[in-house]
């Protein structure tokens, strides 16, 4: 997935210049944050918390890639974009309620435990 679906999704979004629909705009960040997140699927098991991950990625990558150029420009408010923005600026939800060091830990570095090695008596009979 990482190579096909990223490979194609990043292209065409590192080549977006706001000519397409925004909801086309939408897709194409989802397979490109779906392919990000296949790579940490490969060293960590998929868990539910992954598609929170997943649509926190969408989200913010959307705002980035297609709003902010709109808003810098003073062309958001009118457009199709500018109805959307509102539904995906609510990814700060998802965010807030995120257990962050938990995903962090779980899904991208599982730091080593601190473990105390136990020295044991050997069973000789020294005086």
């Amino acid at each position: 997935m990482f190579l096909v679906v990223g490979k194609t999704a990043w292209t065409h979004l590192l080549a977006f210049k706001g000519v397409e629909s925004p909801r086309e705009a939408v897709a194409w960040c989802v397979w490109a944050s779906y392919s990000v997140l296949s790579v940490i699927r490969l060293i960590r098991p998929l868990k539910m918390l992954l598609l929170i991950l997943l649509e926190i990625l969408y989200k913010v990558l959307w705002l980035v890639v297609v709003v902010y150029p709109l808003g810098s420009t003073n062309q958001l408010i009118g457009s199709p974009a500018e109805k959307l923005t509102s539904t995906f600026l609510r990814v700060l939800l998802p965010i807030i309620a995120m257990p962050w060091k938990y995903a962090f830990e779980t899904y991208v570095y599982k730091p080593k435990k601190n473990t105390v090695a136990v020295l044991r008596p050997s069973n000789s009979t020294t005086p």
